[in-house]
């Protein structure tokens, strides 16, 4: 009896453990060259606690390559256990059941599942972005507007995100753009440095498509200028052997202004900038070809650049620096440039505003410009200069050589603009002086008038003389005539 009921026993003590294995959710849509996970999850039951190594295997269709294909599960009890596997879409297409599970153990039957989910391998979008900024070297408290231009094929659910370092705040613009359907757009953002700028701060741009799936990104470095702080030192901290030197007076520090221009070959473009900031009021632009979104920045500098020699001035005012974008001195047919100089920085130095020169420098020289003395108001005196290009550029006073002779041996004659500088300092220097000038002006009529009576009383003098000399003549004749005939007589 005990022995029938123990055989009645075994086919259930010893029934074999069964499990199942279950390919789970993954990407129906993917790019191809793209990478994704299918996850696998076997089930074990009637196991009574035995120890099983489950091996599992998934089989990609042709097209579809695992990066690693078999992978091992323990179980000591019943259960449900998951592992995943990298797939890499090869080649595009459309995949109908494109994979097979199998989990497998010693003594126990295989599971084999297939997944009826259809998978869509398309072509990776192909991203063309770019991202720039107007200056990528800024001072504390300058505006830098950063620009993105961005084309993907094929298009899709296209958004743009911008990561902004601490050293730069967004003024204008959102971080965050969704475009919606979209194959191509731009945006522009403007950023303010900050006191905590860094020596270099890295924008990152991040741009990503819903459908098709894809991402790219971009980064631009915004430098600190090193020439960043106040005006230059006054000449009484420092000094030159071969000229004496002193700084502009005071005002907001120096801040860099920004233009964007469009060229159209050999017509003159006006660009207008802020001249309490930097000085220049006006730059008059001619390129050789036609160009697009070309940036001039404008700055006034704190001292001497370093990379330049010290130009040779009576006194030194200030120095500037243009930049302009991909426009090459050599694409420049002409360059006019309006500068200001403060009235009180040429009253304290003792200088005269005819003095005022521009220098630029070119090939390592400081090369002095045409300048010419235009207007004033209040505060400054306006000059004007003509430049073949454009770069650093020095400020100061030089005395020019004195009327007259000069190095080849001709005379000296006073310009157009000279003569219009001398009627203008008479405005300018109020009403005393243009009684002054008005006085000189009578003074040279006087003096023409005076040249010309003397020429006339020269004239008829000569004339009497001539007279006389002609009268003294003929008496001599006759007189000798009559001398002649009382000697024959005698």
């Amino acid at each position: 009896m005990i022995m029938t009921i123990c055989l009645m026993m075994l086919p259930c003590a010893f029934a074999a453990a069964t499990m199942t294995a279950t390919i789970g959710t993954y990407s129906t849509e993917v790019t191809k060259g793209s990478t994704f996970t299918v996850p696998v999850s076997v089930q074990m039951t009637g196991s009574n606690s035995t120890s099983y190594e489950v091996t599992v295997t998934l089989n990609p269709s042709s097209g579809l390559s695992c990066e690693s294909s078999v992978k091992t599960i323990s179980f000591t009890a019943d259960g449900t256990q998951s592992t995943s596997f990298s797939v890499t879409a090869v080649n595009d297409g459309t995949y109908t059941n494109p994979f097979s599970a199998t989990a497998s153990a010693t003594s126990l039957t295989s599971s084999t599942d297939s997944t009826c989910d259809t998978l869509e391998v398309i072509e990776a979008p192909v991203w063309d972005v770019s991202l720039s900024g107007d200056d990528p070297i800024v001072c504390n408290g300058d505006l830098i507007v950063v620009s993105m231009i961005f084309g993907v094929t094929p298009s899709g659910t296209i958004q743009a995100s911008l990561d902004v370092p601490t050293g730069l705040t967004l003024t204008s613009g959102s971080s965050s753009i969704n475009y919606g359907s979209i194959a191509a757009g731009q945006s522009s953002w403007t950023l303010q440095a900050n006191s905590n700028l860094a020596s270099t701060n890295t924008i990152t741009l991040t741009m990503t498509s819903d459908d098709p799936v894809s991402s790219t990104s971009r980064t631009l470095a915004i430098t600190e200028d090193g020439n960043c702080g106040g005006d230059i030192p006054d000449s009484s901290s420092s000094s030159s052997s071969s000229s004496s030197s002193s700084s502009g007076g005071g005002g907001p520090l120096p801040t860099t202004e920004r233009k964007t221009v469009n060229f159209t070959a050999n017509v003159m473009n006006k660009l207008e900038f802020d001249v309490s900031k930097n000085l220049m009021k006006e730059i008059q632009v001619k390129a050789t070809k036609t160009m697009k979104n070309i940036a001039f920045s404008v700055r006034k500098l704190s001292s001497k650049p370093a990379d330049v020699s010290t130009p040779t001035f009576d006194k030194t005012y200030k120095y500037i620096e243009i930049t302009h974008g991909d426009l090459g001195n050599e694409d420049i047919a002409e360059a006019s440039l309006i500068f200001v100089v403060e009235k009180s920085w040429l009253s304290e130095n003792g200088e005269d505003k005819n003095n005022v020169v521009l220098l630029r420098y070119v090939n390592g020289i400081w090369e002095e410009l045409e300048t010419s003395y235009n207007n004033f108001d209040d505060t400054y005196y306006y000059f004007e200069a003509k430049s073949k290009g454009l770069s650093y550029f020095a400020v100061g006073t030089k005395t020019p050589v004195a009327a007259g002779t000069i190095d080849d041996g001709t005379v000296q004659q006073p310009s157009d603009d000279q003569q219009k500088d001398a009627e203008e300092e008479g405005t300018d220097d109020g009403e005393q002086d243009t009684v002054k000038t008005t006085q000189t002006e009578d003074d040279g009529q006087s003096t023409s008038k005076s040249t010309g009576k003397i020429f006339v009383i020269l004239f008829v003098l000569l004339i009497v003389v001539a007279v006389v000399v002609y009268l003294r003549y003929k008496k001599d004749k006759k007189t000798d005539a009559l001398f002649h005939n009382a000697q024959f007589a005698l």
